[in-house]
């Protein structure tokens, strides 16, 4: 398979997601709206103090690594990135190029969701896989804050409802509010050793949120990252 050249694109960082100990960075090419993922060159993640912030405009060179399969579509290499300045309208511009879907949550990644009995989602090794692993969501009814095995859950009452991972690097909101702008992602493909009969499948992840005050109540803190290389179940790159 030809690899496509590189090219310098000005890039707009959308989340960043735990990795174990490393960091993903997701990002939207300002001038065509693709999402991409940032990895460094040869390398499958970006150390924890990654100077790549939510919100900020960069300017690098990419370059879509080989083999691409669905979901994971959006996998590029990265490298001589400068920062330009912070998107002036970051929420105006993920109406726009992110396309935020609205609907409920059976309604994600094109349908092609599985959900648990306890709410939990995946995606099963479907024919066809969605040609896309990240999602914008607008809430249709608020998620709330729990916490299970030392993890970060989120929670969506009503039918049909939802828990979700949270991955991301902000200090967890108690509350994010219905109508609020969430970015979702799918993990690498795994067999959950508490389900080998589902078979491979991707979890669904919650990264992030775009418009909740800063005021909004939080956790008082937050558990320190693993160390650098460790992998965990819900944890894998999205």
């Amino acid at each position: 398979m030809t690899t496509a050249p590189p090219k310098r694109e000005r890039v707009v960082i959308v989340g960043k997601t735990r990795m174990g100990g490393g960091v993903c960075v997701g990002g939207i090419i300002e001038a065509t709206g693709r999402p991409v993922r940032l990895l460094p060159c040869g390398g499958f993640c970006h150390a924890p103090d990654t100077a790549f912030q939510v919100g900020d405009i960069w300017e690098m060179t990419l370059r879509p690594r080989p083999g691409l399969q669905p979901p994971h579509v959006e996998d590029h290499d990265e490298w001589d990135a400068k920062r330009i300045a912070p998107m002036a309208d970051f929420l105006g511009f993920i109406v726009r190029a992110g396309r935020p879907h609205v609907g409920e949550p059976t309604d994600l990644f094109g349908g092609m969701l599985q959900f648990r009995n306890t709410g939990s989602a995946y995606l099963p090794m479907v024919n066809p896989l969605p040609a896309w692993s990240v999602e914008f969501w607008v809430l249709p009814r608020p998620l709330t804050h729990s916490a299970f095995e030392n993890k970060h859950r989120y929670r969506m009452a009503g039918h049909p409802g939802l828990v979700v991972t949270y991955v991301g690097h902000e200090t967890p909101v108690l509350t994010i509010p219905a109508g609020t702008i969430v970015r979702l992602s799918l993990a690498r493909w795994w067999t959950n050793p508490n389900a080998p009969e589902e078979g491979p499948g991707c979890a669904l992840q919650l990264s992030g949120w775009l418009g909740v005050p800063a005021s909004a109540p939080r956790l008082r803190a937050d558990p320190a990252p693993p160390p650098m290389g460790a992998l965990l179940d819900d944890d894998l790159p999205f």
